[in-house]
């Protein structure tokens, strides 16, 4: 809400004050009365001519109220100012502009475009100052999101776009997050990346290097043979830990099976295998 002052001095030919003159305030080309106001705030409306009378120096003074006010104007408003007292000519003023073309800003208003407001020239510096800030600046002494520091001593400003897709990530339930799938254990497709958990992923690095129960297979090369008496033998390191392993001999030239001369167990690991001669060379498959 906002009050117009109005404010005067009625004097004679001489430049002297006429004191109790009737002042009255109309419409403008109207005998309508106007609603005026005795101070700048508060005090009870005047609804009746004459609003007001010239003091001992001829002084007038009212106020008129915007249209926010009961008994308020809108801008653009024109009036007519008349004046009256026995022994002197009575005068009026008509059109005059009372009323500014703009308001006074009303900063519990958010949706009025009807109105120009005034605004304090600093308070226009400041947001145009405020327009023209760059990212590197520090606007509200908040400093911009610098994503390659983990550090938490000061506030941050991230757009609220950012924050959301935080806190969507954070609650989000489906299983394409990324783009990545989850496993699908019975489908041997490799052309999707899977999402699997670092629990699983440790629990198979796990497996991949401890001992499985049930048979286990291995096959390696003998080329190389060592002379005890009259045969010839070869040591195999299995690690299947099991003194009692399963031997298949194969010549690796003509792929047909070999009957050793004799198998030993050395120890869990080891088994030693004996031939009769030194020149054929063996594709040995081991179990157990």
């Amino acid at each position: 809400m906002a009050r117009y002052h109005v404010w005067q001095h009625v004097l004679n030919e001489e430049g002297q004050p006429i004191e109790d003159v009737d002042i009255s305030l109309y419409l403008a080309g109207t005998s309508t009365v106007v609603y005026i106001y005795p101070s700048e705030t508060g005090g009870q409306v005047v609804t009746t001519v004459p609003q007001t009378t010239t003091d001992a120096n001829g002084f007038f003074e009212f106020w008129i109220a915007d249209s926010s006010d009961t008994y308020g104007y809108t801008a653009g408003q024109k009036f007519k100012l008349s004046w009256e007292k026995v022994g002197i000519t009575s005068g009026s003023i008509d059109n005059m502009d009372i009323l500014s073309f703009g308001s006074p800003v009303d900063e519990t208003d958010s949706t009025n475009i009807a109105k120009n407001k005034y605004v304090s020239n600093l308070l226009a510096y400041r947001w145009e100052d405020h327009r023209t800030l760059t990212y590197s600046d520090s606007p509200h002494d908040i400093d911009v999101v610098d994503e390659t520091d983990t550090d938490t001593t000061k506030d941050k400003l991230v757009s609220n776009l950012l924050a959301k897709d935080w806190e969507d990530h954070k609650d989000d339930v489906t299983h394409l997050v990324h783009g990545l799938e989850e496993v699908d254990p019975y489908d041997s497709n490799a052309t999707n990346n899977k999402l699997v958990s670092n629990l699983l992923m440790n629990t198979l690095l796990s497996m991949a290097t401890s001992a499985v129960s049930g048979a286990q297979i291995r096959n390696t090369q003998i080329t190389s043979w060592t002379l005890s008496g009259v045969s010839y033998y070869a040591d195999v390191i299995h690690t299947l830990n099991n003194s009692f392993v399963v031997i298949t001999c194969y010549d690796q030239l003509t792929n047909l099976i070999i009957q050793p001369q004799d198998i030993e167990s050395i120890n869990p690991t080891t088994i030693r295998v004996w031939m009769p001669v030194n020149t054929i060379d063996l594709e040995v498959i081991l179990s157990g």
